[in-house]
């Protein structure tokens, strides 16, 4: 009764809620006296009297029924003045809303609700991209939302959003609802020097006082301030410009293999490297009994095994255990 008491109290308070009544009040009015002065004429029935009112506020007037009585056309003019400026104010409070919502969503002044949603941190050059292939990983399902500093969102998809700001505060990160994200990925500004990989930093150090549960994954420029990250703790450190090095130099020494990286790398064509728990009848199995398990099963290939915080790649011998992932090559994810 009490709660019921109090959002009766907000709506009352609220200047749409005052609104709305409002357009009730002269609708429910309207119909009470129609009726009670034109029952004897067209006006012959309580649907008859609502319509009349509704049609007459809106102003579309159809002309099927009209006041016949002088207190009845009297009593229409007051709800085709009175009537059409409240429901003109209360139409108009409206569109303002809608606008304002859509202003709020595209400057990134929202508060984000999801949860187990993705963060991405910061935008540079490379962050569209990384964008689009978190959206198509995730299939549209899963919220990404992008944290940075600029006037406008960048990505236009139903579910990526945007909450402008400096990700190094903690009240822009609230906004972003962190504590209840699943992870961040944290990019480095294209500014040379040290300042991009101290805010990068700066950032996880940010994330991780306020939800350490987030796994984060951080983009830097210097690998010498990839201890600061450690000590930050972030889960995994990734140095711009050291993939594309070694990728460089495999492709003229194994020519053809930073195609099947970049396939791997991406889920938009081909086969794509995916993490899932390790199945609760694999559990026991050796590693090669689940390589052709999951060639089986799956048309997949087994590659590694994370296995407490180790990565093992296509280790000699190893016992599946519960809390293992494996790393697996596939055209969609495996089912457990």
């Amino acid at each position: 009764m009490m709660t019921l008491r109090f959002r009766f109290s907000r709506i009352w308070h609220h200047p749409m809620g005052l609104l709305a009544l409002a357009v009730l009040l002269f609708v429910g009015l309207g119909s009470i006296g129609m009726y009670a002065l034109e029952s004897d004429h067209d006006i012959s029935s309580w649907p008859d009297a609502i319509w009349y009112s509704f049609v007459t506020m809106t102003t579309v007037g159809y002309g099927d029924l009209f006041p016949k009585t002088g207190m009845g056309r009297a009593l229409g003019i007051v709800l085709m003045v009175l009537g059409v400026g409240v429901l003109g104010m209360f139409t108009a409070n409206v569109a303002s809303l809608l606008v304002e919502k859509a202003m709020n969503k595209d400057e990134g002044l929202e508060q984000i609700d999801d949860i187990n949603h993705y963060l991405v941190c910061g935008w540079n050059s490379r962050a569209e991209q990384v964008v689009d292939e978190l959206v198509h990983r995730l299939h549209g399902v899963t919220t990404v939302v992008v944290v940075a500093d600029i006037e406008h969102t960048p990505v236009h998809h139903h579910s990526v959003r945007f909450v402008q700001g400096d990700s190094t505060d903690e009240r822009v990160l609230r906004r972003a609802n962190v504590h209840k994200a699943k992870a961040a990925l944290i990019l480095s500004a294209d500014t040379k020097g040290s300042s991009a990989d101290a805010s990068a930093v700066l950032t996880v150090l940010t994330i991780e006082s306020i939800n350490s549960d987030v796994y984060t994954c951080v983009e830097l420029q210097d690998e010498t301030n990839a201890q600061h990250c450690r000590r930050a703790n972030a889960d995994e450190i990734l140095v711009s410009g050291h993939m594309t090095s070694k990728l460089l130099a495999s492709s003229i020494l194994d020519p053809g293999s930073a195609q099947v990286l970049s396939e791997l790398a991406t889920g938009s064509v081909g086969n794509s490297l995916y993490r899932t728990p390790v199945a609760p009848d694999l559990v026991g199995s050796g590693f090669d009994e689940a390589l052709a398990l999951f060639r089986d099963r799956h048309n997949a290939v087994l590659l590694a095994v994370q296995h407490q915080g180790r990565l093992l790649i296509n280790p000699k011998s190893h016992t599946m255990a519960t809390g293992d992932h494996l790393f697996v090559i596939a055209e969609r994810p495996p089912k457990s």
